[in-house]
């Protein structure tokens, strides 16, 4: 009985130690989180201004609405800039205040195969095997029925400020 709680107890700590903490970024360098957003003085805050502008429940009428677009097509855009904002919004609300001298908005729309698909939460890894950045998007259906129609997940987050051009969206069905 000893031997097989010392074996049991030497297993757990031989265990424990390739699973190490690290306080260094080098881990979590590939992966940021979309940052904190607050309220400001009764403005609007940026999270209010895209909830409103990219509904879950039905087409956008500010985003993603170019009258050349096709609008079955997954569409994934890098904005560091006002002007890359102004240029893809249509809509008559005034744009939120971002500091892109400090962060990247990235926004976009992923044609789904029904309705109903809520996003949880999204992760943007940049440090991929080939160099192509891959944001995984989180996705629950609130229906157990799929109603078959094809209908669009809009997604935005806010990132430290990023260089990058191309985006590889990735679903993750929980």
């Amino acid at each position: 009985m000893k031997k097989k709680l010392l074996f049991i107890m030497s297993f757990l700590l031989s265990l424990g130690m390739f699973c190490a903490c690290s306080n260094s970024d080098e881990m979590n360098s590939g992966s940021a989180g979309i940052l904190p957003i607050s309220e400001e003085d009764g403005h609007t805050t940026i999270s209010d201004f895209f909830n409103s502008e990219l509904p879950s429940d039905t087409y956008s009428k500010g985003f993603f609405t170019v009258s050349n677009q096709k609008i079955e097509e997954d569409i994934c855009k890098v904005i560091n800039s006002r002007e890359e904002l102004q240029a893809i919004y249509s809509g008559d609300k005034v744009l939120p205040e971002i500091d892109f001298q400090r962060y990247t908005l990235i926004i976009g729309q992923r044609m789904m195969p029904a309705l109903g698909y809520r996003l949880i939460k999204q992760e943007l890894i940049t440090n991929t095997m080939d160099n192509n950045p891959v944001l995984n998007l989180y996705v629950n259906n609130i229906y157990e029925y799929k109603p078959a129609m094809i209908a669009p997940l809009y997604f935005w987050g806010i990132y430290s400020k990023r260089e990058i051009t191309n985006i590889k969206i990735n679903i993750v069905m929980l």
